[in-house]
């Protein structure tokens, strides 16, 4: 099992992931169908469009608007959906945060147009993994490649996850 790791410095923390050399999107290690994506190796089914965005197999691309939730509405979204669908645990995002050499830090061709999440201080997704503060949980900025913590009204974007079945 794989360890999270977050490391603080000036502020800003940055995961184990974000020190790795850079690469490129590639779609490795994904089974893509349509609005979901596959990760073969750790048996999740993920969401391709962040909560709020639909996926159009015409376009091969995520359309609409992010939402942008605080963690417990977030939670309520996605128990509607069902299906086991949920929000992401900081090791689980960890897995598909990735250093990459331009452009979002997660593979843009599993997650298309995931940069449309920035709601001004760049793409924030949600995680449900506390830290020691109360209220408190981390998020992942994919735009910028660091992992900090927000209480949780603050309003970010979501990525949904399920136990593949």
């Amino acid at each position: 099992m794989k360890t999270f790791c977050v490391v603080f410095a000036a502020g800003v923390a940055a995961s184990a992931s974000s020190f790795a050399d850079c690469r490129e999107p590639t779609g490795k290690g994904f089974l893509l169908k349509g609005e979901t994506a596959l990760q073969v190796d750790k048996g999740l089914e993920w969401r391709r469009c962040a909560m709020g965005m639909h996926w159009s197999q015409k376009k091969g691309a995520c359309l609409g608007e992010p939402l942008g939730l605080g963690l417990e509405e977030a939670k309520l979204e996605a128990e509607k959906l069902g299906n086991g669908w949920r929000l992401p645990s900081a090791e689980e995002f960890d897995n598909i945060f990735m250093e990459s050499c331009s452009g979002p830090k997660i593979d843009t061709i599993v997650f298309p147009g995931i940069e449309v999440s920035d709601f001004g201080d760049g793409a924030e997704f949600w995680t449900t993994t506390p830290i020691s503060l109360p209220r408190m949980y981390y998020y992942f900025n994919v735009t910028h490649g660091y992992v900090d913590a927000h209480s949780a009204g603050f309003s970010l974007s979501s990525l949904l996850v399920r136990n593949h079945q």
